[in-house]
């Protein structure tokens, strides 16, 4: 180097400034890989037994009918239910039986009844019926409002099984002519085995419920934490509370029978309002799906599920409650 001059030595330092990518662990990619396959199959599975739901409704068979506008009712009204003789009446929810209204006090009181009428007829008041049902007059039986006494009880054990024999009977004849010959014994195989399966949406209508309003709630920790496990746990639920929603809606239709109309307001709003929020439910997982495949948690597809997420976890739990109340009254609650 001479003096006066100056040299300067360029130092060149390569550096990779790019972020190493984050690598998931196996477990991660397996429980992905989980959720990709549940997804699928849960969304066609609700969307199967939707359709299965509506199948069924096309040979619906009605309830018990009306009596005839021109039929009065001379008779008193039972005040207490005849199934729970020390409960009192719902005047909303009754039957129709020889041409008279019998009134109960819950939906399994009033569906027992119309299973076996004859075990339950002689709780019913004095007079009910205006004469008995083998044509003699109420003399010599002593009714009470929570029962029946007569003076002989065992002329009233053979009278109570010769018409429960009369009555089956009859009931088998009409079947006979119903059911078309070969395929009657099928036919009727195929009622039991709906009325057997209905007796399952009481157990099975607790999942739905607790896993929309569990999804919510994992939505919300979402929204607030912005952890994203918080979402996986929401759309599980979601997926598996979907499938579990129509599922339980089949089985109440084949508990409470397949009609389009119910003499009683709360059963026909807790069976319509079930039916729609099934409906949504496939409605949500859709959309779950969707948003899931969208990589911006913030898209207007993402509000679009939150919000039926939502509105579909509190129609369940309203739906919920207005089963519980056909059981054990609106006012069971009350402070």
């Amino acid at each position: 180097m001479r003096a006066g001059k100056c040299t300067t030595t360029k130092i060149t330092v390569a550096a990779d400034l790019t972020l190493p990518a984050y690598s998931l662990s196996r477990r991660e990619l397996f429980m992905s890989a989980c959720l990709k396959r549940f997804d699928r199959c849960a969304l066609t599975l609700g969307v199967l037994l939707a359709a299965v739901v509506f199948l069924t409704l096309g040979p619906s068979s009605g309830g018990a009918q009306e009596p005839s506008p021109g039929s009065a009712q001379t008779a008193p009204a039972n005040s207490m239910c005849p199934v729970l003789t020390d409960e009192v009446a719902d005047p909303d929810l009754y039957t129709a039986h020889n041409g008279k209204r019998v009134y109960f006090c819950c939906a399994m009181c009033k569906r027992k009844f119309e299973r076996d009428p004859d075990a339950y007829v002689q709780n019913l008041p004095a007079g009910f019926f205006g004469e008995s049902e083998n044509g003699d007059s109420d003399s010599g039986v002593l009714r009470t409002q929570h029962g029946t006494v007569r003076d002989d009880h065992d002329q009233h054990d053979v009278d109570h099984n010769s018409r429960a024999t009369e009555r089956g009977e009859s009931e088998a004849q009409e079947h006979d002519h119903t059911s078309h010959g070969e395929n009657g014994a099928e036919r009727s195989g195929g009622l039991q085995l709906v009325n057997w399966l209905g007796k399952f949406h009481l157990p099975s209508v607790h999942f739905p419920i607790a896993l929309f309003l569990s999804a919510m709630l994992a939505e919300l920790m979402l929204i607030v934490t912005g952890r994203s496990w918080f979402g996986d746990a929401a759309r599980f639920c979601v997926l598996f509370g979907g499938v579990m929603a129509a599922l339980t809606a089949a089985l109440g239709w084949s508990f409470a029978g397949f009609r389009l109309h119910d003499p009683d307001w709360m059963l026909s709003a807790h069976r319509w309002i079930g039916t729609t929020a099934a409906l949504w439910a496939i409605l949500v997982m859709t959309l779950c799906s969707m948003a899931n495949r969208d990589n911006d948690r913030g898209s207007h597809l993402t509000s679009w599920y939150r919000i039926t997420l939502f509105v579909g976890a509190f129609a369940m739990a309203t739906n919920g409650f207005l089963g519980g109340a056909m059981v054990y009254g609106l006012d069971h609650f009350a402070w």
